[in-house]
């Protein structure tokens, strides 16, 4: 059972930060003692900007993006910002549907880890069944934490930056629609200078 089944929130809808700061602090029992995991559940008075991934190829994806950027801004009541659509050919041998690709930014002191469980949350209510899944394999929607603007983060869970950012011009580039000069933890580089030696053949064009 997730966090958010156990705080009692099931499937319903998260109204605001403070409800999941609560379920938040009474799990803490369950993690991990290191210092990375405490940073990324600390609750903290310090809005953090973060920057979300959005894809997908199943299904209207665009009606399924504008309903997931939607909850998002009125359940988290954070600001938001959003690029635009990109349409890309789908990575590995599995024959589907091309993709559209966003990215969001948006302005919240939620935790790392409390926003990728809100985020997977997001993504089951929305249709995605993880134990279903085939690598590389069609999607109804995929949300991943890109970045943020504190520090790197490595756990079991999470890793921020996202391991593939520097790799995926589908990521790149509507990253590069809201934060160009961003650099992400850790990288020595702005996304604006990552897209420009990105390895990534695959274009990603504007939908």
């Amino acid at each position: 059972m997730d966090l958010l089944s156990q705080a009692d929130l099931g499937c319903d809808r998260i109204k605001t930060t403070q409800a999941l700061s609560t379920a938040v602090s009474t799990n803490r029992s369950r993690l991990l003692p290191d210092e990375t995991r405490k940073r990324a559940w600390i609750i903290s008075d310090k809005t953090e900007i973060f920057w979300i991934g959005l894809g997908g190829n199943s299904g209207d994806v665009k009606k399924c993006f504008d309903q997931v950027i939607q909850r998002i801004t009125s359940e988290l009541n954070v600001v938001l910002n959003q690029s635009r659509l990109y349409k890309t050919k789908p990575w590995g041998p599995v024959p589907q549907q091309d993709f559209l690709n966003q990215v969001v930014e948006i302005h919240t002191a939620m935790p790392p880890l409390a926003l990728l469980d809100y985020l997977q949350t997001l993504e089951g209510q929305f249709g995605r069944v993880r134990s279903q899944e085939i690598r590389w394999g069609p999607r109804t929607i995929d949300l991943d934490i890109l970045s943020w603007t504190g520090p790197s983060l490595a756990m079991n869970r999470l890793t921020v930056p996202h391991p593939l950012l520097s790799d995926r011009q589908f990521v790149l580039k509507p990253f590069a629609d809201l934060a160009p000069d961003h650099r992400p933890p850790g990288l020595q580089k702005s996304i604006k200078d990552l897209l420009k030696i990105c390895p990534d053949s695959t274009n990603a064009d504007l939908f």
